[in-house]
């Protein structure tokens, strides 16, 4: 599973313009693409493998690339583990 999100990923930036064109055609004004199910689905894998500092790199990327998700909560829970080890 972690391959294929990380193969999701590798496109996102070519997909993002094309939904954000799309989405605009539809009426959305937000300027958000919506949800990313390869950054989600890479979240998800890296918490439970407890890679915490790839799990903070990946939400952080992921937020800054304005991708909708729970990216803030990712973040916490990272910053929490990396500072209690």
């Amino acid at each position: 599973m972690e391959w294929c999100a990380r193969q999701q990923i590798a496109i996102a930036n070519r997909a993002k313009s094309s939904i954000l064109r799309e989405n605009r055609k539809l009426g959305d004004q937000t300027g958000y693409p919506g949800t990313h199910e390869g950054y989600d689905k890479l979240c998800k894998v890296l918490a439970e493998q407890e890679r915490w500092n790839e799990l903070h790199e990946i939400a952080a990327r992921a937020q800054s690339e304005t991708w909708v998700g729970d990216w803030d909560k990712w973040l916490h829970k990272a910053a929490a583990k990396l500072s209690a080890s």
